[in-house]
């Protein structure tokens, strides 16, 4: 019983560790997101190009990325988002103009 116990706590660390590797976040990523922001500012103005068909066709590279990159959207989300009107607004905007709605939804935007 105690080497099942045993195993069984041993297997569970080694998924553990694998399953973190796999999720774990490219260190660099944000500062590559970043990158690609500054080359296309479309993107800041517009996140959801991100995940838009046309213009990841129009550019590859970029789809490749963020395929390698699946945890980038929580960081775009933490970018800011959009307003009632489908418009983004950074979190900065968000902050100065609906602080109530930061509280509610992003409270560790004003951290």
């Amino acid at each position: 019983m105690k080497t099942r116990t045993t195993l069984a706590a041993g297997a569970f660390m080694i998924c553990s560790l694998f399953v973190g590797a796999a999720y774990a976040q490219n260190p660099h990523a944000e500062e590559q997101l970043q990158d690609w922001i500054a080359k296309d500012p479309r993107l800041r103005e517009d996140p959801g190009l991100m995940d838009n068909p046309t213009y990841l066709a129009n550019h590859p590279n970029f789809a490749t990325w963020l395929r390698e990159h699946p945890g980038v959207h929580r960081q775009v989300e933490e970018m800011g988002a959009y307003d009632e009107h489908h418009h983004w607004r950074d979190r900065e905007w968000w902050k100065k103009n609906h602080a109530d709605w930061v509280h509610q939804h992003h409270p560790h935007w004003f951290d």
